[in-house]
């Protein structure tokens, strides 16, 4: 069985989670923020997608089964994909706002705003990277750890040719993702440093549930698991509409900071520092 496997299958998985180390590395060295920023970020990050797989693990299968019964594919479809785009939005956004509310960071500068944004983003990176590294790593080095099932399931995923979408997409859709993680933690905090936490927040769940509300509709719907020019096309949309989110959140953040206390933020006396 561990014939069938290259150590190429490892590539992508590495690439992508070249990308969290380098943004980490990257910024670090740009901004000298507090390495506790990005700290915070990554265990917001794990803290909120183990509630999400928490919650939906168990839920989604009776939500779409419910949802078709009810009201027919043509409206059931778009409604589990927007449900699915919520529960982002309801666990990774409103992680972010509970961390920043009760951290110093919701008085944090641009600089620390963005690593705890990047060590959100580059800490999904590092996982999905590895979770793509290890299965396969394991079928060339020790196959026989696995059962048999296991060996079976991992020889068809990792044992085709190894081409360029498989090799350049992964990284970029990592890439694209984190750049929407930062985008989304900046707009949370900045609703802090101007006076208006909820209505930002209310942007960032919006910007975030969309995003992967789509994501949910590409897979599921459009087929992107089926067909590469269908990745390559959602892949580059996706890759321009992180870019273009970066540019316009640096209008955003030119926002001064206001002067008076911020409603709904937690007393400075019990915040953690």
């Amino acid at each position: 069985m561990s014939e069938t496997i290259s150590w190429i299958r490892c590539v992508p998985g590495l690439l992508a989670a070249s990308v969290g180390v380098a943004a980490a590395v990257g910024w670090q060295r740009r901004a000298r923020a507090p390495l506790s920023a990005q700290a915070i970020g990554g265990a917001a990050w794990a803290v909120s997608v183990a509630l999400k797989f928490a919650w939906a693990v168990p839920t989604n299968g009776a939500v779409h089964h419910a949802l078709l019964g009810l009201l027919g594919s043509r409206i059931a479809e778009p409604l589990y994909w927007s449900y699915i785009g919520l529960l982002t939005g309801v666990f990774e956004v409103g992680a972010t706002l509970a961390v920043v509310r009760g951290s110093r960071l919701r008085r944090a500068e641009r600089a620390e705003a963005l690593a705890f944004g990047v060590g959100f983003g580059a800490a999904e990176a590092v996982v999905v990277g590895l979770v793509g590294v290890v299965p396969a790593a394991l079928m060339v080095l020790a196959p026989g750890l696995l059962p048999h099932q296991a060996q079976e399931a991992l020889a068809h995923a990792f044992g085709g040719p190894v081409g360029f979408a498989s090799v350049v997409f992964p990284p970029l859709e990592r890439a694209s993702a984190l750049v929407i993680h930062v985008v989304t933690c900046a707009l949370v905090i900045h609703g802090f440093r101007v006076g208006r936490p909820w209505a930002w927040f209310g942007v960032a769940f919006a910007y975030k549930s969309a995003v992967d509300a789509v994501a949910a509709w590409a897979i599921l719907s459009f087929g992107v698991t089926h067909s590469n020019a269908k990745l390559a096309g959602f892949e580059v949309g996706l890759a321009v509409f992180a870019i273009a989110s970066a540019w316009a959140l640096r209008y955003v953040l030119r926002t001064p900071r206001a002067s008076a206390p911020v409603v709904g933020a937690a007393p400075v006396a019990s915040a953690a520092s």
